[in-house]
């Protein structure tokens, strides 16, 4: 799986369990097609802590869980000093990322930030919620730096910075009039297992969440 430079959201209702396959999937399939180089994951999973079978990955810089209070500050630390280098660069050599990307020439990896339970990122770290995470997901895409979170509800994210998230990824619900929020087209997915709803450029559409695996 791959995914234009964006930040994202996954809304999961009632459970995460497939949300944390998506997530599997994501960085399995990014892990073995891209060296340290070329992307650099940073976890925060505030659900399961599954995503911490991934830390001795190259590509992953760290997998924290909510104890990790100091780590997780500096991660939003280090990822605005990250963003501010990153601006002068480009305002030094003109460009921007995604054309360094299209043309092989990026002097930076893509960094994607996963947080897994954005309720509890927003409970347990309200002054990085409130302060911080809307500054940096304002304009980080532009600069290669990705965060994707994952809520057990719509209400999860704030509406303000919600608009910061043009990307929805939706997995089953209990009620099919959550999707017209955020879908243009009335679609609702089967009921089979790991379904969920995305918009792409031609549209809504439906898919299965899978594990990635070898081509026979």
């Amino acid at each position: 799986i791959s995914w234009n430079p964006t930040a994202s959201t996954l809304s999961n209702i009632p459970t995460l369990s497939f949300s944390v396959l998506l997530f599997s999937t994501m960085i399995y399939s990014s892990i073995i097609n891209h060296t340290e180089k070329e992307l650099n994951f940073y976890i925060v999973d505030l659900g399961s802590e599954k995503l911490r079978k991934y830390y001795r990955a190259p590509q992953v810089g760290d997998v924290l869980g909510i104890n990790d209070t100091q780590k997780i500050n500096y991660l939003f630390h280090m990822i605005d000093a990250e963003i501010s280098k990153r601006q002068k660069y480009y305002s030094k050599n003109g460009g921007d990322f995604a054309a360094d990307v299209r043309k092989g020439s990026s002097v930076f990896p893509n960094i994607i930030v996963i947080i897994h339970g954005i309720e509890v990122f927003r409970e347990t770290f309200s002054v990085l919620y409130d302060e911080t995470l809307g500054s940096i997901t304002r304009s980080c895409f532009k600069y290669g730096i990705d965060f994707v979170v994952t809520s057990t509800t719509t209400s999860g994210l704030s509406y303000a910075l919600e608009n910061n998230f043009p990307q929805t990824i939706m997995l089953n619900v209990n009620d099919p009039s959550e999707y017209e929020g955020y879908f243009s087209e009335k679609m609702v997915p089967s009921k089979n297992p790991g379904r969920g709803l995305l918009n792409i450029e031609s549209g809504c559409v439906e898919f299965q969440t899978a594990l990635s695996f070898e081509e026979e």
